[in-house]
């Protein structure tokens, strides 16, 4: 990580507790880099210098997280190739928004939420329809006289009106002129994530410790949803979720990993554990319920996993 991405987590994170959210630092290679929660709302924050930099590969990660936990996949950066990220507007990369950190810092320290977001053709707006409807009626405007009056076709116009659809900013400007009212609504940075489709076969996993474990707990009768560039290595589900780390005993990361997986469980109250190849028992670390390779062997049902889960946690 350069330094001028490490100035930026450290000012993103400041914002963010600034504005009252619990944060938790992701300091390993992985698809995010920051999780934030207040109240209802958690985001997972990739943090990059030059927003090109950002693969598929880690925007199709973030989806998963974001689907599956119900948390907000946001991307703050300070450029792309071409340009650097304007104050007010939301980009997009891989479905994910993407905000400077001026943007992230008005919209949650002064409470100014950004207006315009960038697309294909240019920079567009969101409009109150009903308002622009009701308000050139009530001044018993035709479309085509208005139309007429801003230079755009009657069709354009009644789509305004009556259509969820991007208004060009330029188009938006002449609207707010042209009535002396603000029509412009907010864009929100709070976007709904579908399920992403063609996810991980089993069978396919390449580290043999990791597939035996999820084929194992696959069999058992969960469903089991690999993960790639997270620091856990799946999401495991029942009636409830599980998420799952897989470790080697003599990883030097392993601890680092335990501690960041702990945190993010708790910040958004679900189950996880970590299953490694050790051949010793051992009740938990930094809080962690640990299962051993040996003791996953030996269970037979779903039941008995979160029983020695449950066993093994420190609330």
């Amino acid at each position: 990580m350069s330094h001028e991405v490490i100035d930026l987590t450290n000012s993103i994170v400041n914002i963010f507790k600034r504005a009252g959210f619990e944060v938790s630092l992701c300091d390993i290679r992985s698809c995010y880099d920051i999780m934030a929660k207040r109240g209802l709302f958690s985001f997972i924050v990739k943090v990059l210098s030059n927003v090109d930099s950002f693969s598929p590969e880690h925007g199709t990660e973030m989806r998963k997280i974001a689907y599956y936990f119900n948390v907000f996949p946001l991307i703050i950066a300070y450029k792309t190739k071409n340009y650097s990220l304007e104050e007010g507007i939301v980009y997009n990369r891989e479905s994910i928004p993407v905000i400077s950190i001026e943007t992230l810092e008005g919209l949650l320290l002064d409470e100014l939420p950004p207006l315009i977001y960038s697309d294909r053709g240019g920079l567009y707006v969101k409009i109150d329809r009903e308002r622009l409807k009701e308000e050139r009626e009530k001044r018993g405007l035709s479309l085509g006289y208005v139309a007429d009056a801003l230079n755009i076709s009657k069709s354009t116009l009644y789509e305004y009106e009556n259509m969820e659809k991007g208004v060009l900013l330029e188009n938006a400007i002449k609207l707010e002129k042209f009535f002396d009212i603000p029509v412009v609504k907010p864009v929100s940075i709070l976007r709904k994530i579908e399920r992403d489709t063609g996810e991980i076969k089993l069978e396919d996993l390449k580290k043999a410790l990791e597939r035996d474990v999820l084929l194992k707990l696959h069999h058992m009768g969960f469903k089991v949803v690999p993960t790639e560039k997270t620091p856990f290595n799946a999401v495991v589900k029942d009636k409830e979720i599980i998420i799952t780390g897989i470790g080697e005993s003599s990883s030097r990361l392993l601890r680092k990993r335990i501690r960041i997986v702990h945190e993010f469980s708790m910040m958004i109250e679900k189950d996880a554990m970590f299953i490694i190849d050790s051949k010793k028992n051992t009740e938990n670390i930094e809080g962690m319920p640990i299962l051993s390779k040996k003791e996953l062997k030996k269970i037979k049902d779903i039941e008995d996993i979160f029983n020695l889960i449950y066993s093994k946690k420190i609330d």
